[in-house]
């Protein structure tokens, strides 16, 4: 819950290139605090690093969040986030926003989950956020291209 805030807004929107700002705007504490949501992931455990890279749709109803210490030994979407054998292994939460609550609608794990990956260190989301990217930098299988053998 936010408190004390005595400050004036302001939106800017872009047009192509052309970026435009609006007149500063007083909004007030109720008002602020129903654009403001808490998100925390399901399986919270100390250190995972939620959140050090997030990523908003242009329409802000899909929120990226990754969690590149998660340990869980899941793969690919919804596994069980709960087996932490997988040190620094790394994961995604997928949030979105039905008009008036987030809620959590995936938890993303690589399909080839290793202890180190960091999967999740850097996230990006489509401005329709419907595509998702993710980085796993210390990923070590040897395959090249797209589609090889990840194992």
């Amino acid at each position: 819950m936010l408190e004390n805030i005595n400050s004036e807004y302001f939106i800017l929107a872009r047009n192509g290139s052309a970026v435009y700002a609006s007149n500063e705007l007083s909004i007030g504490l109720v008002e602020l605090n129903k654009l403001t949501t808490y998100v925390k992931a399901s399986n919270t455990d100390p250190n995972d690093y939620m959140g050090y890279s997030v990523t908003l749709s242009d329409d802000g109803s899909t929120l990226a969040v990754g969690a590149f210490r998660d340990a869980s030994n899941a793969t690919g979407v919804n596994g069980n986030p709960f087996d932490n054998s997988m040190t620094n292994a790394g994961s995604v939460f997928i949030y979105r926003y039905d008009g008036s609550n987030w809620y959590q609608q995936a938890y993303i794990k690589a399909s080839n989950t290793e202890s180190g990956d960091q999967f999740g260190r850097a996230v990006s989301i489509s401005s329709d956020g419907n595509t998702l990217a993710v980085a796993a930098p210390r990923e070590r299988s040897n395959t090249a291209g797209i589609n090889g053998n990840e194992s």
